[in-house]
């Protein structure tokens, strides 16, 4: 499995990156939407204190 490590509330958290659907920019944060299906039938999201230029690179790398 492969992690990206990013800031969420000031805390590093590891992200499998095969659980990521796409990563969407809202302001100077980064929004991951995962391949989970929530109870309204949405994909579960995190906010991250990362840019999304820098989230892209990472998943990336």
């Amino acid at each position: 499995m492969k992690f990206i490590h990013l800031k969420l509330d000031g805390e590093n958290i590891a992200v499998n990156r095969d659980a990521i659907a796409y990563v969407k920019q809202r302001g100077n944060q980064a929004i991951i939407f995962l391949n989970v299906i929530n109870k309204d039938d949405r994909l579960k999201h995190i906010a991250v204190d990362e840019d999304y230029d820098t989230v892209v690179a990472k998943l990336n790398s």
